[in-house]
């Protein structure tokens, strides 16, 4: 099983659109793919139509998980902790799963750090290996305790980059993999860098420069993957809760979705178990 971690430093840079869209192709090609949404904006959760009311029983997203702070009564009557399974919900598309995220977990992070709670999620998804193929972390914008513990559960990293200045925080988190590894804490390393939002050659020459730097740059050097342009076919399926490949199969955004999972293939990270 392979747990992908999608990360970027920054926010709107089309991480949680590249998930939904990826995991909705391997999903349609018979690939059992759940997405866990670690990102206070719940991208995913909304895409998906699966948003929560943690009031109600029954009702968890990842906040309880990394707590432990609610009760699942068993067959035999005795209660035990949230696990990861308890949260995972079945969507609207065949093989495709989602653990949610809800506002509240911006306020969880500080007591996830305080109670230690960030090994619940390299431990939870453990148990599901036989379950998935494919567990996709859609982890936040921002370096937290979230990101942290997603680096942790990851066998793969791959950066979701838009060429603005906005990519230059991509190098703290890039230290803190280090940093991590160094300390034995992952054994996860970044194994690709997808341009997302690319915007056409005529809009700008500074963004044109950017782009070319990521290109170039000696960090990013035989990651770089095939590009996601900017159309609006994404935002209106995001509207839509409807991902590209069901609202817009056709879209040429679409069609880099289509390319760009090729080329993960022809990398091993997306590949279909034999």
């Amino acid at each position: 099983m392979k747990v992908i971690a999608l990360m970027s430093g920054a926010a709107n840079t089309g991480k949680s659109a590249t998930g939904i869209t990826l995991g909705t192709m391997m999903a349609q090609r018979g690939q059992r793919v759940c997405v866990i949404d670690l990102d206070r904006q719940k991208t995913s959760t909304f895409y998906l139509k699966s948003e929560v009311d943690p009031d109600e029983p029954g009702q968890f997203y990842i906040g309880d998980v990394f707590l432990r702070r609610k009760r699942v009564k068993q067959d035999n009557g005795v209660k035990r902790e949230v696990y990861l399974a308890d949260a995972i919900r079945e969507t609207e598309i065949e093989n495709l799963f989602i653990v949610p995220c809800h506002n509240n977990i911006s306020g969880d992070a500080l007591d996830i750090a305080r109670v230690s709670g960030a090994g619940h999620l390299a431990q939870d998804i453990q148990a599901l290996d036989g379950f998935f193929d494919i567990v996709i972390l859609d982890c936040p914008g921002e370096l937290n305790i979230l990101a942290t513990a997603a680096v942790a559960a990851a066998t793969d990293i791959i950066f979701c980059l838009a060429p603005t200045i906005k990519h230059a925080d991509v190098e703290d988190v890039w230290n803190h993999i280090d940093m991590m590894q160094n300390g034995g804490a992952t054994k996860a390393t970044v194994t690709a860098v997808i341009p997302c939002i690319i915007n056409r050659v005529t809009e700008g020459l500074f963004y044109q420069e950017v782009l070319q730097g990521i290109l170039d740059s000696d960090r990013f050097k035989g990651l770089v993957t095939a590009q996601i342009r900017k159309q609006h076919f994404e935002p209106q399926a995001y509207g839509r809760q409807s991902p590209l490949p069901i609202s817009f199969p056709k879209a040429e955004v679409t069609d880099d979705y289509r390319k760009l999972l090729i080329d993960l293939d022809g990398r091993g990270i997306t590949t279909q178990a034999a």
